[in-house]
């Protein structure tokens, strides 16, 4: 790869996976990690007068837009000011910016999967957060990539992923959202998609824009839940198949927060980049064994 990248977000799940993905490929990514103190926005343009990087990979405060259902109001102030200032700075320095945002910028009332042109319309404080850093972003600088991501699981001890697996190896039975939808998405496959985008910025392609991904098959949860549970059967991690409870939607905690549909469609990404989508469900066994 001749463009220099700096990755902002090192030490997250999706951060690693893009690593050592590089890495595989023979790239080495300017890494930068979250310090000790947090985020400090000061530190960014010399950051960028040290790396001098082509592109910048913004996964700062992945773990928050991502694996968390209600993040925290300071951290969503963090979050806003740190992404506002490095965008800031990546224009000045004339960079590529890469930002990632999710399904929580729609309302979820369509019943198919939403496209890039679907009208916005977030429910909570994370959701119109993330659009507004969308519009930011737009109008700020040209060489822009935003890439929206439905239900990303990684194996962070809180996150998604691994509350589920704890419910299911509780030994009780659960009750879950049985009309939650949206595309189970491994972070190694975010790391893919991610690395593929940047080959193509690489090649000084015009791809600027906004961009959907999910694994295929868009899924419910409770079907997502079943199909780990036969994971963790097979494992020998569960002695028996859970019973689950199909809840209406509105009963879940995340009722309000996130769109009851969070399926994406990816034809934009795989027209223009040539991306081709994988089934979560291959990538199970991977993804719990890591």
């Amino acid at each position: 790869m001749r463009k220099r990248v700096m990755l902002v977000g090192a030490e997250t799940t999706l951060g690693q996976e893009l690593e050592a993905l590089a890495a595989m490929q023979g790239v080495t990514l300017l890494a930068r990690s979250c310090p000790a103190a947090g985020w400090d926005a000061a530190e960014l343009n010399s950051w960028l007068d040290q790396d001098r990087p082509d592109v910048v990979v913004n996964l700062a405060h992945f773990h928050q837009q991502f694996q968390c259902d209600v993040p925290a109001v300071a951290d969503l102030q963090h979050l806003q000011a740190f992404h506002e200032r490095l965008m800031e700075a990546a224009t000045a320095h004339g960079c590529w910016l890469l930002m990632l945002s999710s399904a929580r910028v729609f309302d979820g009332e369509k019943t198919t999967p939403y496209a890039e042109k679907d009208e916005v319309a977030p429910l909570d404080a994370l959701g119109r957060l993330q659009h507004l850093l969308e519009s930011e972003l737009r109008r700020a600088n040209d060489r822009h990539l935003i890439l929206r991501l439905s239900w990303v699981l990684d194996n962070s001890a809180d996150g998604h992923l691994q509350r589920l697996r704890h419910q299911l190896c509780a030994g009780d039975s659960l009750a879950l959202a049985k009309e939650w939808r949206g595309n189970p998405t491994p972070v190694a496959d975010v790391a893919r998609v991610i690395f593929a985008m940047l080959r193509q910025v690489d090649c000084a392609a015009a791809v600027q824009g906004t961009y959907h991904y999910g694994s295929v098959e868009a899924s419910s949860w409770i079907s997502l839940a079943k199909s780990l549970a036969q994971e963790l059967l097979a494992s020998g991690e569960l002695e028996q198949d859970p019973v689950i409870i199909p809840a209406p939607f509105f009963e879940q905690s995340m009722a309000g927060h996130q769109p009851q549909n969070a399926a994406l469609t990816h034809k934009r990404l795989m027209h223009v980049f040539g991306i081709k989508p994988r089934p979560w469900r291959a990538q199970l066994v991977h993804l719990l064994a890591s």
